[in-house]
């Protein structure tokens, strides 16, 4: 799956985990908000119960008293007591109490009711029997006071024990959401942990095979390809575009690479031709007794040999400058007229030798013109030679110039040869590349184009090629005058 959506599955499955753990929360907070309501309700309870048992205990011992004194000095202590028992047994009352509790009550109230009756009584009514009768009111008031009591405490162990199931199963339901809430909060993490040993794992395979691609090209080789499968970069993840980009490189190396051995290989042959030349003219000028016509002939042969040795190691240093970036410019106020003528003159002699004629139009325009002469004279010359290496015999050569809007100069070369086809258009101008004459290939480092290209653009120019297959070939290129004062 592709990292990017990979990352937007991991952004839904975050939504998605707190909306859960929102929702969670809510049902929690209700949840929660009913058991803790109820809990407190019952700790109400509990208390009041509690407290009706103590002041029921407090009032059957103060009943105690007046039965053994037989006095009623303790009585309204004991209706004051048995008040506050009632009062509180009220308060429970709107509570409301549970339905236990609310049985409870009414069997406390009837039986204390009941007590009561048979206190007074005792307190009112003579002693009948003596001891024994004493004896049986004390027990019927002792079991009196035993069933009040007992019905309390087992309404108050009953809470108790409500309370407790209430607290466990409060607890029980707050762990087991927060438990939710918490595996629901690693769920992002587990899945970004995921995530993440997954690009890992990807981007350390990837990483093995850049490196082992560098290594390769290191070595030389430079055929060697990273992209499991062709084809697959239009879909293919960004890692994958990555080998895919490395093979792109790879392909241009292993071009540059060929290019360059054929360049080699035609400098060493450009380079043998004009030396077997030149070691031919010096032994006959060492020959005893050569002839003066003889003499100026191989002196001859040694300067144009000569000059074409300087003007092919001029090539190759352009061409190493171009490799390193390192173009300066030299700046001076230059005539075009007279550039453009000169330059065109130093090509009749090869052009004459094909037949051809060199026309030169006049300057519309200022034709003054800041720029550096050397390499301004270097691209029309190319260009020049090029149009009379590649187009047909007898064929009129044209170079001209003109004013363009925004103070840019536009030149051009043309000539009716056989023209460029589509394909070469796109890289002539690269380095190493030699085109195909009319009558098969033709002398050359193939880096004169590329050098054209890279001094047009250091005057902040450009350069292309217009072109019809058996029509003919323009080559047009621009300067700036961003440098004239």
């Amino acid at each position: 799956m592709n990292m990017r959506y990979k990352v937007v599955a991991y952004t839904l499955l975050n939504a998605v985990a707190l909306l859960g753990v929102i929702v969670l929360g809510v049902q929690l907070m209700g949840q929660r908000e009913e058991e803790v309501s109820e809990r407190l309700r019952l700790g109400s309870e509990f208390r009041s119960v509690r407290k009706i048992h103590r002041l029921v205990l407090e009032s059957v011992h103060i009943a105690d008293e007046v039965l053994v004194e037989s006095s009623g000095q303790d009585v309204p202590r004991y209706q004051a007591v048995i008040q506050a028992a009632e009062k509180e047994a009220d308060l429970l009352a709107d509570l409301p109490p549970t339905p236990t509790t609310t049985k409870a009550l009414l069997k406390w109230k009837q039986e204390n009711s009941e007590f009561e009756s048979l206190l007074r009584n005792v307190l009112s009514g003579p002693r009948m029997g003596g001891a024994t009768e004493t004896t049986r009111l004390f027990e019927t008031v002792k079991k009196q006071a035993a069933e009040q009591t007992s019905v309390l405490q087992e309404v108050g162990d009953g809470l108790s024990e409500r309370i407790v199931e209430s607290d466990s199963r409060l607890r029980g339901g707050i762990g087991r959401t927060w438990t939710q809430v918490v595996l629901l909060s690693l769920l992002p993490f587990g899945a970004l942990l995921v995530l993440i040993v997954s690009f890992t794992r990807r981007l350390s395979e990837q990483v093995q095979k850049l490196t082992y691609g560098f290594e390769q090209l290191a070595a030389g080789n430079f055929q060697v390809r990273l992209a499991v499968e062709a084809g697959t970069s239009a879909g293919a993840s960004e890692l994958s575009a990555l080998l895919h980009s490395f093979d792109r490189s790879a392909g241009e190396l292993e071009k540059y690479s060929r290019m360059r051995s054929q360049f080699l290989s035609m400098a060493a042959h450009d380079l043998r031709s004009p030396l077997s030349t030149l070691l031919m003219a010096a032994r006959s000028l060492e020959e005893p007794g050569c002839p003066e016509a003889r003499r100026a002939r191989s002196l001859s042969v040694i300067r144009r040999k000569s000059e074409q040795l300087l003007k092919l190691a001029d090539t190759m240093l352009d061409g190493a400058f171009l490799e390193l970036g390192r173009i300066e410019l030299l700046l001076a106020r230059v005539d075009l007229g007279e550039l453009m003528k000169r330059c065109a003159e130093d090509i009749e002699e090869r052009a004459a030798q094909r037949q051809q004629k060199l026309r030169v139009e006049p300057f519309p325009g200022d034709p003054f013109l800041w720029c550096d002469p050397v390499k301004l004279y270097q691209i029309l010359e190319n260009l020049l030679s090029n149009a009379v290496k590649y187009s047909v015999e007898s064929d009129t050569i044209i170079l001209g110039a003109s004013e363009l809007d925004g103070g840019t100069v536009l030149f051009r070369v043309e000539d009716h040869g056989p023209g460029v086809p589509e394909a070469d258009r796109k890289e002539m101008f690269e380095p190493w590349r030699r085109l195909t004459g009319v009558q098969g290939p033709v002398e050359g480092t193939g880096l004169g184009l590329a050098i054209c290209r890279a001094f047009v653009r250091a005057h902040g120019g450009s350069i292309w090629v217009e072109s019809e297959v058996g029509v003919g070939c323009r080559v047009c290129f621009t300067i700036s005058r961003q440098h004239d004062a």
